[in-house]
């Protein structure tokens, strides 16, 4: 079988399961200390090493080879380069080795001289004597229970794609053989999709550097409060928007001006990072920034150069392209069926089921996705009994019969590789702030966006006609800003945020 590695990272939230099933078990009890302080940080490392074979097996599922895991000790020990700032003990890494090989649980191989491809990080290490990197990197992979319980996990959790995600911010790193030394390249797939996220960034990012506000009423946030000019510090404005409704813009410059709490929107939340997931290049693929998480019924206050907004989203895009792929058109609204039984909130609920049927893995997985994955009270504003489930899943079965081989097929992963490549190509086209599907640009271009959005999916999908609509009526150019109206881009929190008092 063909090795090739993968550089030892931070812990990522799933493997936490698996360390403490170990703990439990107590397969890692005598190297765990007494003391709670210390048990904590154990437990970190552990749920660190888990995470890397994790990440590691699930690669070797998807590649057909084995994958390994690099540990970089000497870097770790001497806390040089990234490993000094993540926070990864020697000691810790080492015991915990030592109790994995003792269990039989991990192979471990000896290290071999680490070339790391930073030329500064080569001259710092280079033995004095041999002109040779001093670093050495081990190498481990799991066997025997330890292999067996991380497959049963994966078996289990592809749903939520346990496996892995690959983030594309900066170059991806592969380590493989070259003779006696082990060194990093960036696989021509990183390399690619490097470049995609470094031209979205050029496009976007450098275009609105600066130019980009956010002028928030502030009876959006003191709904219940009078004369709140006089009662609102900036501070308090400030407090509420970072702490309750978009934490990411604590270090935004703002000022209170008026009636409006305004912030500048920096140039580093309009940086993208791209998100591929399960280990493969052909899941997933998202552009995410900070700028997603203001709030949906926030970003009709969105400037760009002082000019009002618009945000426009394609029409069910992912029904859309099963339809497309099949040959056939959608007709209508996807998610309006012959079945209405909850009184007004029948769409909503539809487009949540419409989607869990088509990204449940199997269909015997389906109705438990649809009772337990979703909070229903947080979604539409109530609890909804199990019986309702069959006859919505029929009618949606009924409604979209041509694309009923793809329901329950895992096929949302799939298709947000596809529509992250329209995302990829709109923003480095216009320009526009990318919300995957959606896009926010100035509303004076509205015309010049619903147009590319049309023709990059027409020439996607065979000149499919696909709808695009707006998801807000831009405010006023004089900054007239009238009580908001619910748009349809508010989930059922925004609308519930929207109206409900908050403190002044």
């Amino acid at each position: 079988m063909d090795n090739s590695s993968i550089l030892y990272d931070v812990a990522k939230g799933f493997s936490a399961q698996l360390a403490r099933q170990m703990i439990d078990d107590g397969a890692v009890e005598e190297v765990m200390p007494h003391q709670e302080s210390y048990r904590k940080e154990y437990r970190k490392h552990l749920s660190q090493l888990l995470f890397n074979l994790t990440k590691a097996q699930s690669l070797s599922r998807m590649s057909g080879k084995r994958i390994k895991v690099a540990i970089p000790l000497t870097q770790i020990q001497n806390r040089k380069g990234r490993c000094g700032a993540t926070h990864m003990s020697y000691s810790r890494i080492r015991k915990l080795l030592d109790a994995f090989k003792k269990e039989n649980l991990i192979v471990e191989e000896k290290g071999k001289p680490f070339w790391e491809c930073s030329a500064e990080w080569v001259f710092e290490h280079l033995d004095d004597q041999t002109g040779s990197p001093k670093g050495k990197v081990t190498r481990i992979y799991p066997v025997g229970k330890l292999e067996e319980r991380i497959n049963a996990y994966l078996d289990g959790n592809t749903a939520i794609g346990a496996d892995v995600d690959i983030l594309v911010e900066e170059s991806a790193v592969v380590l493989e053989e070259d003779g006696d030394f082990i060194r990093t390249f960036d696989s021509p797939e990183a390399s690619h999709f490097q470049r995609t996220v470094e031209e979205v960034n050029e496009a976007v990012g450098c275009r609105l550097s600066g130019r980009v506000s956010l002028s928030l009423p502030l009876y959006l946030l003191f709904p219940s409060s009078h004369s709140i000019t006089d009662r609102t510090s900036p501070q308090q404005a400030h407090e509420v928007v970072t702490h309750e409704h978009c934490p990411t813009a604590w270090a935004w410059e703002h000022e209170l001006d008026g009636d409006r709490i305004t912030y500048t929107v920096p140039e580093s939340a309009l940086k993208y990072q791209r998100k591929f997931c399960r280990g493969s290049w052909d899941r997933g693929g998202r552009f995410y920034s900070d700028f997603l998480n203001v709030p949906s019924d926030w970003r009709k206050h969105v400037r760009i150069g002082g000019e009002p907004v618009t945000e426009l989203d394609y029409d069910n895009l992912h029904f859309n392209m099963l339809y497309a792929e099949e040959g056939e058109t959608l007709e209508g609204d996807a998610y309006r069926t012959d079945f209405d039984m909850l009184e007004g909130l029948q769409r909503p609920v539809n487009k949540i089921v419409a989607n869990v049927l088509i990204n449940a893995p199997t269909s015997q997985a389906l109705y438990g996705c649809l009772k337990n994955s979703v909070d229903w009270q947080e979604e539409v504003g109530l609890d909804l009994p199990d019986e309702i489930f069959q006859p919505i899943v029929e009618s949606l079965r009924k409604r979209h019969e041509p694309i009923s081989d793809h329901f329950h097929s895992d096929a949302g992963i799939r298709l947000q590789r596809k529509d992250s490549d329209l995302a990829y190509k709109l923003m480095t086209e216009t320009g526009a702030i990318g919300i995957h599907d959606g896009f926010v640009i100035e509303a004076s271009r509205e015309g010049e966006l619903r147009d590319a959005m049309k023709r990059a999916f027409a020439e996607e999908y065979g000149s499919y006609d696909i709808g695009v609509s707006r998801e807000f009526e831009p405010l006023t150019p004089d900054g007239d800003f009238a009580p908001d109206r619910p748009s349809p881009a508010e989930s059922g929190a925004d609308r519930r945020r929207r109206a409900s008092p908050k403190p002044s």
